[in-house]
């Protein structure tokens, strides 16, 4: 191996750029290099601009203090002659530059003044492109330029012309990166934004739920109610009238007592159902559906005067989870909200129809699978596949914000449980909820 393929190899291992911003010290470190290499006066490189007008000095060495700076610029019009062989000539080689058709026009402003007499200029190439310039300068007259060492100079400007494309690389790659990031910020608070919008609007639903249910509790309250203040009323007008009767009076007791009981019932599983509450906890299931369904039924509205019966089906008399109390609430609550609402649109063309929850439960392998499966309206084969999508209902205009379901399904996933549908319209809609028995060890999400 010569001399000249030993420094273009450790050239090549030495001056490695990783980086856009190293490519002004890279090539200040192979002029310098290079220049004491080949015993040269100056070693220049330039790069064209301008739609090739001008080209530009970037990086320059030289051993004999020439007052020649960076970024000097020489134009097209001055110096038209050199201009012209670098576009049609491979290699510019001026054992005497000042008599040389391409260098020549340097005479009088540079080569006399400096003391410069021979050159050697190469283009430095990107594929098939010329974007700059290698300048090799001598203060004595050279004899000429083996083929070896001019080999090696052609090779040592290919050699920038590959750095410089690989600047280039590495510039659409920062610049890329740069609107990845953009991109990803603009995303991301695009999603932070869509994220507190749609906290938002499930705040809003479950305060809705929370208004309709507490305005069904408030109907169901009207009759224990009215039956204390009426009992607690034919009292007070016994004793002012002197008729006290005992056995009358322990009965309108008993009746007050027994309506007390009912309403605080109500309440107490009102505040059990709605309270915030994330913790696992033991929950009976059926007695626990059970709840949920009366507490749905409250809001006569949504039901009308459909007759709305419930059916569980379970090969165990008691099933005990351990779940969030308070999100599966929610799930139970939207689902029969749903069934509801769809058998009651039913019933607007069928007379006389009987709205059918069934819930199917069973426990396998530690998991409880149970099916809610109601004789409504179904779901259109067309929209199954979106029925879980935020804000997306297949209500009526006004009659849902499309948050039930996702809601749903959200709190499912967070229980590392699934949900599935399947749906026959105009016969029927069955979710499948498969859950972990045992949550008590498990993070909810």
């Amino acid at each position: 191996m010569s001399i000249y393929d030993q420094y273009l190899l450790q050239a090549s291992r030495d001056h490695i750029l990783d980086s856009p911003n190293q490519l002004i010290n890279v090539f200040n470190k192979l002029t310098k290099d290079l220049c004491k290499f080949l015993n040269a006066g100056r070693v220049s490189i330039w790069f064209y601009k301008n739609n090739n007008q001008t080209i530009n000095c970037i990086s320059s060495y030289s051993d004999h203090h020439i007052p020649f700076k960076n970024n000097l610029e020489l134009h097209h019009n001055d110096y038209t002659p050199y201009f012209k062989a670098l576009e049609e000539e491979r290699i510019i080689k001026a054992q005497d530059a000042s008599t040389h058709h391409a260098t020549s026009c340097f005479t009088e402003s540079y080569l006399s003044k400096y003391g410069i007499k021979s050159m050697f200029d190469t283009p430095i190439w990107k594929s098939d492109q010329v974007v700059g310039v290698l300048c090799l300068e001598y203060f004595e007259t050279k004899s000429g330029w083996s083929t070896e060492e001019t080999n090696f100079i052609i090779s040592f400007s290919d050699f920038l012309g590959k750095i410089y494309e690989r600047n280039e690389t590495l510039k659409l790659i920062e610049n890329l990166e740069n609107k990845v990031q953009q991109r990803t910020y603009e995303l991301s608070e695009a999603v932070a934004h869509l994220k507190r919008t749609q906290d938002f609007m499930v705040q809003q639903e479950k305060l809705a739920s929370l208004g309709t249910i507490v305005a069904g509790v408030a109907h169901e309250l009207r009759n224990p109610l009215n039956h204390i203040i009426a009992s607690s009323n034919i009292i007070s007008e016994h004793i002012q009238d002197n008729q006290y009767d005992k056995d009358t009076t322990n009965k309108l007791i008993k009746i007050i007592k027994s309506s007390a009981l009912r309403a605080n019932n109500i309440i107490k599983n009102m505040l059990n159902q709605v309270i915030e509450n994330d913790e696992i906890e033991a929950i009976h299931l059926i007695e626990f559906i059970k709840q949920n369904f009366n507490l749905a039924k409250f809001n006569h509205r949504v039901v009308g005067n459909v007759s709305i019966k419930l059916e569980i089906e379970s090969l165990q008399e008691e099933i005990i989870v351990y779940l969030s109390k308070q999100k599966i609430t929610q799930v139970f609550l939207n689902l029969f909200e749903n069934s509801f609402y769809s058998m009651s649109e039913k019933s607007l063309s069928i007379s006389n129809f009987t709205g059918i929850i069934k819930i199917h439960l069973m426990v396998e392998n530690n998991n409880i699978k149970l099916t809610i499966r109601d004789n409504g309206n179904g779901i259109p084969k067309e929209k199954m596949n979106r029925i879980f999508e935020p804000f997306y209902t297949t209500k009526k205009v006004g009659d849902g914000t499309g948050l039930g379901l996702a809601i749903v399904y959200d709190i499912i996933k967070a229980h590392h449980g699934t949900i599935s549908v399947d749906s026959s319209e105009d016969h029927f809609t069955e979710f499948t909820i498969i859950l972990p028995q045992n949550s008590k060890e498990t993070q909810i999400d």
